[in-house]
């Protein structure tokens, strides 16, 4: 996993100070998230690059819903926080993506 340290402002990564058995434990427990993760990016670049039929389906999805037409955020590692704004938007939206992914014509 890369960190980066912004070695002017002091920040430190926590890990340093950590033994290899809590290191074990913290990937370890961290890997649900990694997981939920890379499926929404797997998800957001599957429906956005499919403008014929996922796409229509998710807008579809939402107007049914009664929800805000918004677009999953793809991450782009130049845009720091998009990670985040996936996370909200998975919480936000979770009727949304439960939907589209039981969704046997969707294909996901």
């Amino acid at each position: 996993m890369l960190v980066l340290r912004d070695e002017d402002e002091g920040d430190t990564d926590e890990r340093d100070g950590m033994s290899e058995v809590e290191l074990d434990e913290l990937n370890e427990s961290l890997m649900p998230i990694q997981t939920v993760l890379l499926k929404l990016c797997k998800l957001s670049y599957t429906i956005l690059h499919s403008s014929t039929k996922l796409l229509l389906t998710w807008n579809k999805t939402l107007a049914d819903l009664k929800m805000a037409e918004w677009k999953i955020p793809q991450d782009v590692q130049t845009h720091w926080n998009l990670m985040f704004d996936m996370l909200v938007f998975a919480y936000e939206y979770c009727e949304a993506i439960d939907k589209i992914m039981s969704n046997k014509n969707a294909s996901l």
